[in-house]
């Protein structure tokens, strides 16, 4: 998970074969305890993606009391629903080689 205390972080992962580079979680993450991520390899438009995979849901019931509950979202590539993809395993989307993590790169906690 992020490196944040319930606050997501995203960081650069680059391939030092290829040159692909995409800013990410690098796997499931959470931010302020409410939304949680999952990166993805997406093998159509071979890129890495943070999407989210739990939502929360309120509502109030008859009596004015409010209830919570998680709500689980489809996973999809955000460029296209019909895309096929993977949990994000460490592998370059592009060449299949192990990306690196570039500590002193881009990154940046969100919430």
């Amino acid at each position: 998970m992020g490196e944040g205390l319930l606050m997501g972080y995203c960081r650069e992962h680059f391939c030092s074969r290829c040159g692909y580079k995409a800013v990410v979680s690098g796997g499931p993450d959470v931010g302020m305890a409410m939304s949680y991520t999952l990166t993805i390899s997406c093998q159509d438009c071979e890129e890495l993606h943070d999407v989210g995979w739990l939502e929360p849901k309120f509502a109030v019931e008859a009596q004015g009391q409010s209830t919570f509950q998680w709500k689980q979202l489809r996973l999809r590539c955000p460029k296209n629903a019909a895309h096929h993809w993977e949990p994000y395993t460490g592998q370059c989307p592009v060449c299949s080689a192990a990306l690196q993590i570039n500590e002193e790169g881009e990154g940046y906690h969100w919430d």
